[in-house]
């Protein structure tokens, strides 16, 4: 009978510590549950914040995309006779002429008019030199040629006081940029093809070189050096093919 209520005594103190016990880890777990939750709004900033984060492997700076400017006028140049001995440029509506370019044998190897036939400017090549000698309203302009490349021609302008211009082409490019010293784009010369013996384009980005005379300016320096390397593409014609109007 001892035995049997002594038994019973202590089947209740096990089921009464468990109770206790699992009463104390209910309570723990309620305690310590606030501590480990996160609010909706700060779970949401934490998000927001990763979703930002620049990875460091990026830079701090995102690379922007190229900027192709707008041009403030083009021209369209095109030969007229099959030997590429005349050139006419005009408005780019392709109706309106603006210049007439000739080119001859004897100097002044390139003579160009306005529409009316009024002179504008000249062009002289030397056989024994790259330098080009260029007369534009009555001023002389030397394009002088840069880098052991020769793939560089400055001038300094008359039309736009305190200029100083250069002409930049590449090798095997159908394309001849103009910049101003501080390296602004100021016009391109553009052709449909390498030998530059194509019809082309004329693009002024800058509203003061668009007219006048500083226009006279682009379009005689330009055309003049377009037509200079068309010698460099031909190579052994040499530079009397081109004098003579044979390309």
């Amino acid at each position: 009978m001892t035995t049997t209520t002594t038994s019973r005594r202590t089947m209740n103190d096990l089921k009464k510590d468990e109770k206790e016990a699992c009463q104390d880890a209910k309570d723990l777990d309620e305690s310590v549950q606030p501590l480990l939750s996160v609010p909706d709004s700060q779970a949401q900033s934490s998000t927001r914040l990763r979703r930002n984060q620049i990875p460091s492997s990026s830079p701090a700076h995102p690379i922007q995309p190229s900027h192709t400017p707008v041009p403030a006028r083009t021209l369209v140049t095109k030969y007229t006779d099959w030997k590429g001995s005349r050139i006419n440029v005009f408005h780019g509506d392709d109706s309106t002429l603006l210049y007439h370019a000739k080119i001859k044998m004897t100097k002044p190897h390139m003579v160009f008019t306005s529409d009316n036939g009024s002179s504008v400017g000249d062009v002289t090549f030397h056989a024994l030199s790259y330098r080009i000698d260029t007369t534009v309203n009555g001023n002389h302009i030397v394009l002088t040629p840069q880098g052991w490349l020769k793939n560089e021609y400055t001038f300094t302008s008359v039309a736009q006081p305190d200029s100083n211009l250069t002409w930049k082409w590449r090798r095997a490019s159908s394309e001849i940029l103009c910049t101003d010293q501080s390296g602004i784009q100021i016009a391109r010369l553009s052709y449909r093809s390498l030998l530059y013996t194509k019809d082309g384009r004329i693009e002024i980005f800058e509203e003061k070189a668009a007219n006048g005379r500083a226009l006279d300016e682009i379009v005689i320096s330009g055309l003049s050096l377009a037509h200079f390397i068309i010698v460099m593409n031909v190579g052994s014609l040499g530079l009397a093919a081109i004098v003579l109007g044979t390309i």
